[in-house]
C-alpha cells in the first residue's frame, strides 16, 4: 500500500469524524430563516432544524426587513403567502444577495413543473414540495357500516 494512500485514508477518517460531531455543527451558529404564513408549517419545519438557530416570519415584508438588518445563512420560503408572494420575496432578495451568498429554498404545496421553473427563474437555489398538502391535513371520517 502506497504511503500517500494511507495519508488520504487517515485524512478522510478525521474529516468524517469531524462532520459527525454535533458540537462542531452547533459551534458554526447557522441561522435558518423560515418564511411561511402558516404557523403550523413554521413550527414543524423549525422542530426539524432544532440544532440550528431558527427565525420565523409569517410574511414576506417582515422577512425582507429582517434580511436587510441581518443576513441569515439560509432561507426556507413559502410561495403562497398574502401580500408579497414567495417569488416576489425571492426576486427582492436576489437584488442584494446572489445564490451563493444567501441560498433560498422554496418550500411549497405547489409542486408542478411550471412552479419549479418559475421559482428557479426568480433566483431560488432549490425547490421542495411540502409533504402534506392542506387537503391532506383534514380528517376524513368513515361512515359506520
Amino acid at each position: 500500500i502506497d504511503e500517500q494512500m494511507i495519508r488520504h485514508a487517515e485524512f478522510a477518517q478525521k474529516a468524517l469524524r469531524r462532520e459527525a460531531d454535533p458540537a462542531l455543527r452547533s459551534q458554526q451558529n447557522i441561522t435558518v430563516m423560515i418564511v411561511d404564513d402558516d404557523e403550523i408549517n413554521r413550527i414543524v419545519i423549525g422542530q426539524q432544524l432544532s440544532e440550528y438557530t431558527v427565525i420565523n416570519y409569517a410574511n414576506g415584508m417582515d422577512a425582507l426587513t429582517a434580511v436587510a438588518e441581518s443576513k441569515p445563512d439560509l432561507i426556507l420560503l413559502d410561495l403562497m403567502m398574502p401580500g408579497l408572494s414567495g417569488h416576489e420575496v425571492c426576486q427582492k432578495i436576489r437584488q442584494r444577495y446572489n445564490p451563493i451568498e444567501l441560498p433560498i429554498i422554496l418550500v411549497t404545496a405547489k409542486n408542478h413543473l411550471g412552479n419549479l421553473a418559475e421559482g428557479l427563474e426568480t433566483g431560488a437555489n432549490y425547490f421542495f414540495a411540502k409533504a402534506i398538502s392542506q387537503a391532506g391535513t383534514q380528517v376524513t371520517r368513515r361512515k359506520p357500516a
